[in-house]
């Protein structure tokens, strides 16, 4: 015998959270050019997209 559907439905008041929420500062501090500079891989990645001829090295 099956359990009826109406033990199975879900709440519908609770809703699922979005999971990205931009936000300029901290894309700066993480992404950004000193934030790049600060690190020797940092460093690399710029040295790398300077060769490569990108008009923006960062964010």
């Amino acid at each position: 015998m099956s359990v009826p559907n109406i033990y199975m439905k879900a709440d519908k008041s609770k809703k699922m959270s979005i999971t990205y929420k931009p936000k300029k500062k901290k894309r700066q501090r993480t992404c950004g050019f000193m934030a790049r500079q600060k690190t020797k891989s940092g460093k690399k990645i710029l040295n790398r997209r300077r060769t490569k001829g990108r008009k923006k090295l960062t964010v």
